[in-house]
């Protein structure tokens, strides 16, 4: 848990700091050489800066440990803090598409075509797609959809400087309603991207269940336990960070409650230790391949154990 966040923390520190250079220069060469999709590409890394801020309390306040108001932790501030970062794309988003809109409608776009330019557009092509490799890798290592969500960001402004480039071109061609046409584009990613983002914090705010796949090897796994002779039922929800697993499992009925619960801690032994997993609930109920007579139970118990092996 304590590398997890480390490793999080790092790339949101990587994100302000790289965003804030883009950021500055980008809005500088956009106003100097009257570019709106620039600007506009410069908007949107401040929106970042503000998204690996964010990305950087989530984490810390998710890596508390659980208290006696948080039961299962607070992994879902990462969530949360996801959720946040989704709505600012969205806002942003509408930002952009309302200037450009503007800039298309008067027809103002008074562009200065100029090297420095491209050269500040590649520059910051190569410095998301660093940001992106180095942020997915960490994401997927530690499954943190807050992260995932930085690096769905960085490769997003990757094709949306591609844009800028594109308008800066159109416009020195002579095509000067491109420029701002681009910005109204760069704006529909970015509330793509944001749409998307929300959506997959929802789920998880919304107590989503575990992968398909991965709910059907858990079952596979208890199934196979010594002692468990029904997988009854087996529920999941997400914790944020992990999920907890309810466990229903069927034995023997003649077991005594000490037997059980060894059954119930081995099941949970082997399910915490699983990718994924934050906690697990065994219950246990009563099977038998033949019928447990409650009297025979009660009044002769050996003999039952006997019958019912």
């Amino acid at each position: 848990m304590e590398k997890r966040f480390k490793e999080s923390q790092r790339v949101a520190v990587m994100g302000i700091a790289g965003n804030l250079i883009l950021s500055i220069i980008k809005i500088t060469a956009g106003t100097t050489y009257k570019s709106q999709a620039l600007i506009a590409d410069g908007a949107n890394s401040i929106g970042d800066i503000i998204n690996s801020a964010i990305t950087y309390l989530g984490n810390k306040v998710a890596s508390q440990p659980r208290d006696s108001d948080h039961n299962y932790g607070h992994g879902k501030a990462e969530a949360v803090a996801t959720q946040v970062i989704g709505l600012m794309l969205c806002f942003i988003a509408f930002e952009v598409f309302s200037n450009s809109l503007s800039v298309f409608t008067s027809k103002a776009s008074e562009i200065q075509f100029s090297l420095n330019m491209i050269a500040i557009s590649v520059f910051a092509i190569v410095t998301k797609i660093f940001m992106y490799l180095y942020s997915i890798n960490i994401g997927r290592k530690h499954s943190n959809p807050l992260v995932l969500a930085n690096a769905a960001d960085h490769i997003a402004d990757v094709f949306v400087t591609l844009g800028s480039i594109s308008g800066i071109i159109f416009t020195h061609l002579g095509i000067w309603w491109m420029d701002p046409v681009i910005g109204m584009i760069i704006s529909i990613w970015i509330l793509i991207q944001g749409i998307g983002i929300s959506r997959n914090a929802i789920r998880i705010l919304m107590d989503s269940s575990i992968d398909a796949k991965i709910l059907n090897n858990l079952k596979e796994t208890i199934a196979i336990i010594p002692g468990v002779e029904d997988v009854q039922k087996v529920t999941t929800h997400s914790m944020g960070i992990g999920y907890s697993v309810e466990v229903r499992i069927g034995v023997n009925c003649t077991l005594t409650v000490a037997e059980g619960h060894n059954i119930a801690s081995r099941v949970k032994s082997k399910l915490i230790n699983t990718a994924e997993i934050g906690d697990v609930i065994v219950h246990i109920n009563p099977v038998s391949d033949v019928d447990c007579d409650y009297k025979c139970l009660k009044e002769n118990t050996a003999d039952c154990k006997k019958n019912n092996k």
